[in-house]
């Protein structure tokens, strides 16, 4: 999968609210943080 399909991809995630498909695409030490939402990591 390019860097391209990813992104892509991520983004129909997003847009279609589906969490665990967008998590999918992300590496395992992967963390995300912000003021509104927190993602700990990799669901699954």
């Amino acid at each position: 999968m390019s860097a391209a399909d990813v992104i892509r991809a991520a983004f129909a995630a997003h847009r279609a609210q589906d969490r665990e498909r967008a998590a999918r695409l992300l590496a395992s030490e992967f963390t995300f943080t912000s003021p509104e939402v927190f993602f700990g990591g990799r669901v699954g």
